[in-house]
């Protein structure tokens, strides 16, 4: 039950980036309506970064682990390198171009924030945006409309979509984050700092 309000508090409007994710929390999405392989995080650590407002570092289970940042409603993530780069807009109204290695440019647009209840226990905060992938030529080639929850640091859904030859879209998949676990009963809950700032698809 103490994991459970933790969670809840973590994930109202207005929270800060990562502030929903926790040691041992695990996030069930459904594809076509057949769920997935849970993304489980194993360690979720709040890290001091000159120039930002807060970062994270964190280990999802099978999965590289990343390190993200916030600075002016912008994310930005560390890159091999060491160099942190623009990631995604996370305020209402923004707009971001981002160049990929390949030379795409994935172009990002936000609405107005909104929230969205997960399985009838938790209300997440969330901004709907939209991310427009261009060839070198300037074509669009594929995009994605998701509702970014900061919070979590990824979606609560989204749809993939390719151009269907006549002007418009058309889905191809989509997806959807159906249930939040907590952290288990034999863990000492580990809530990322709850309070502060403002709250990738699946990959």
């Amino acid at each position: 039950m103490f994991a459970c309000i933790l969670l809840s508090v973590a994930l109202v409007q207005h929270a800060s980036i990562g502030s929903g994710l926790s040691d041992g929390l695990a996030l069930v999405y459904q594809s076509a309506g057949v769920a997935q392989a849970p993304w489980v995080y194993d360690s979720v650590r709040v890290v001091e970064r000159e120039g930002f407002e807060r970062c994270l570092r964190i280990a999802r289970r099978n999965q590289p682990v990343r390190e993200t940042c916030v600075r002016d409603n912008t994310l930005f993530e560390r890159t091999d390198t060491g160099q942190y780069r623009a990631a995604r807009p996370i305020g209402p109204g923004m707009r971001l171009e981002v160049i990929t290695a390949s030379g795409q440019v994935m172009v990002y647009e936000t609405g107005s924030s909104a929230s969205r209840s997960i399985a009838g226990a938790v209300d997440v905060w969330f901004l709907p945006t939209t991310i427009t992938t261009r060839g070198k030529d300037g074509v669009p080639v594929r995009r994605l409309r998701e509702e970014y929850a900061p919070a979590l640091l990824t979606a609560l859904r989204g749809e993939f979509e390719e151009p269907d030859g006549e002007g418009g879209w058309r889905k191809v998949r989509e997806f959807s984050l159906s249930e939040i676990r907590p952290l288990r009963e034999d863990r000492s809950p580990s809530v990322a700092n709850p309070g502060g700032a403002t709250p990738r698809a699946p990959r």
